[in-house]
């Protein structure tokens, strides 16, 4: 009778074991699917970005070409900077004001009136 009992607990130790596997194996297969998901959709936002940006760049050349406006210091390949910030603008990096009158203007007022020269519209400079 006491072999019966023992073998009766070893069994109930043992399904116990295996519910407990069981739950244990079924969470990490949710984790798993989870992150699968997470990374798929990281892949699509990150696709998504990088067309917006090819996007965003195509219209930045096809606005510089209407402009009349030379390529940009990454499509040149100089050393320019790549910012397009006001301040290249405002010294000619891009190629708003010849090099010629870089040396003749003195006052940040004649190179903001260059600029709007160049561009025929005044904007926020």
């Amino acid at each position: 009778m006491e072999d019966l009992n023992k073998a009766r607990d070893k069994i109930s130790n043992l399904l116990s074991a295996i519910d407990e596997l069981q739950s244990s194996d079924s969470t990490n297969h949710l984790a798993a699917k989870r992150a699968d998901r997470e990374l798929r959709e990281e892949r699509e936002k990150t696709l998504r970005l990088e067309r917006e940006l090819e996007g965003w760049k195509s219209l930045r050349i096809e606005r510089r070409s209407a402009l009349g406006v030379p390529g940009a210091a990454s499509d040149a390949g100089d050393n320019r900077s790549r910012r397009g910030s006001s301040i290249g603008l405002l010294m000619g990096e891009m190629g708003e004001i010849a090099a010629g009158e870089k040396a003749n203007m003195g006052s940040l007022r004649s190179m903001r009136g260059g600029l709007r020269r160049i561009s025929g519209q005044k904007g926020f400079l």
